[in-house]
């Protein structure tokens, strides 16, 4: 009997291994923390977690490396306290890896129990407000736009909100906007900030340029004709047509008109555009639409006859809406 051999290969891979764990932190709310870990081993992942397996955390505005090495909190609050812990992951059927929990305490003096809308998009000349509750010893209250101290806030004791009012937003007035509140004793947390709030600002819709073909004339009973126009911001256009049975549809930078069989006359072609502080003054031309030329009346003299070599004969004849005739003779 023969002997056949053979060959396997075995890949050999290393499971998670954690050389060094997240450490627990004490922070003031709203200020950001990070927790990180490390590790060693084949095809890793990791997956956060708040407390217990059922509260994986998942990346937002606010939490950056869910699924990573490192877990970034931009600003804490109240409920972000607790334990935080990442399993990391290998290749199957390698047995994953828990880190120790590190334990978040947020301690704080001055407490945001209602934060600001987050975004807001508005028209160029509208009001903009925005506004904070918290509660605790404040004896300074301002708003920074884009990192840059740009107002105290207004302070309402009833409610203890903390607000800012534009009365007529430009498009300089667009950016991100945030309260610092200060006890002002340098002692423990005695700073908080409130969430970013971000106004978007809308330019005023543009007025349409003219629609081409401009001022134009055609005949009776043309075929469609399709105009076009522009405007800056405009998120839609209105059209219209004058003139008795004639019609217009489009609601974009064109649109085509469909002449009446029956019309002749003038005719306005209009667009206004839709936006912001819309709709836009109309831009317009004018059509002139010439009636179809009609048939001549027979030439006069009508049939003659005449002698050979006669003197020159003038001949006659009219149509309706006729701009200029076309004379042939035989013979």
């Amino acid at each position: 009997s023969g002997f056949t051999g053979g060959s396997a290969t075995i890949s050999v891979n290393n499971p998670p291994a954690i050389t060094s764990g997240p450490t627990s932190q004490v922070i003031c709310a709203t200020f950001p923390v990070s927790f990180s870990v490390n590790a060693t081993g084949h095809g890793l992942t990791y997956q956060w977690y708040l407390n217990n397996n059922s509260n994986p955390l998942t990346n937002n505005s606010n939490i950056s490396g869910a699924n990573a090495t490192k877990l970034d909190i931009a600003q804490v609050q109240i409920a972000d306290a607790g334990n935080y812990y990442v399993i990391i992951s290998g290749i199957s059927p390698c047995t994953p890896a828990t880190s120790t929990a590190a334990t978040l305490t947020i301690n704080q003096k001055i407490l945001i129990t209602s934060q600001p809308t987050p975004t807001q998009t508005l028209c160029a000349g509208s009001i903009f407000t925005i506004s904070v509750t918290a509660s605790g010893t404040i004896l300074s209250y301002q708003w920074f736009k884009d990192g840059a101290f740009y107002a105290n806030a207004n302070y309402n004791a009833v409610n203890g909100t903390y607000s800012l009012t534009i009365s007529t937003i430009t498009s300089g007035d667009a950016g991100s906007y945030q309260l610092v509140l200060d006890d002002q004793t340098n002692i423990g947390c005695s700073i908080a900030k409130s969430n970013p709030a971000t106004l978007t600002v809308t330019p005023t819709v543009g007025t349409p340029t003219t629609p081409t073909p401009s001022a134009t004339t055609i005949c009776q009973a043309s075929a469609p004709t399709t105009y076009t126009t522009s405007a800056t911001d405009a998120t839609s256009y209105t059209w219209t047509v004058t003139g008795a049975g004639n019609s217009i549809s489009g609601t974009g930078t064109t649109a085509t008109v469909t002449w009446a069989a029956g019309f002749n006359g003038s005719a306005t072609v209009s667009v206004k555009a839709n936006g912001c502080n819309g709709p836009s003054a109309a831009a317009s031309t004018t059509v002139t639409v010439t009636p179809t030329v009609g048939t001549p009346t027979t030439p006069t003299p009508s049939a003659t006859i005449i002698c050979q070599a006669s003197a020159p004969i003038t001949y006659t004849t009219s149509a309706t809406d006729a701009t200029s005739y076309t004379w042939t003779v035989t013979g």
